[in-house]
Parts: C-alpha cells; structure tokens; sequence
C-alpha cells in the first residue's frame, strides 16, 4: 500500500504513535522526533511488506540513509 502525497503525515502520526512515541511533531515534511529531524518521503521499493513511508535523517540528505518507518 502506498499513501497518497496529502495522508503522509497522518500515516506517520499514526506509526509513530503506535510505537508509544509521544515526543515529536511534524512540521513541512520533516518528522521531529526526539530531536532528532527526519525528512518524511514516499518510499518505491517492491517489499510487500511496506507502509509505502520512508525516513532520512536530515542532515545525511543526500547521502542514502534511508530508514524503514514500520
């Protein structure tokens, strides 16, 4: 399932949630979380398993760090 481009945010509010994490906002795609800052992308990988959501730390932009968020 990939989400569209206006339910990214919700979708990672609920993930992130879920996961008992109540310290974070999200503020233009970027996901605050512990203060530490994640750019919130649309991931294209095939695994059947995704949430379709990918996470880059901010500062590694450009740089291929890229994390799951399950």
């Amino acid at each position: 399932m990939r989400p569209e481009t206006t339910s990214i945010a919700a979708r990672v509010r609920e993930i992130v949630s879920a996961a008992g994490i109540d310290n974070f906002h999200i503020e233009n795609d970027i996901l605050v979380m512990c203060g530490v800052r994640y750019v919130v992308e649309r991931c294209g990988c095939d695994d059947p398993q995704c949430n379709g959501i990918r996470l880059q730390r901010e500062e590694d932009r450009g740089g291929g760090n890229f994390f799951a968020l399950q």
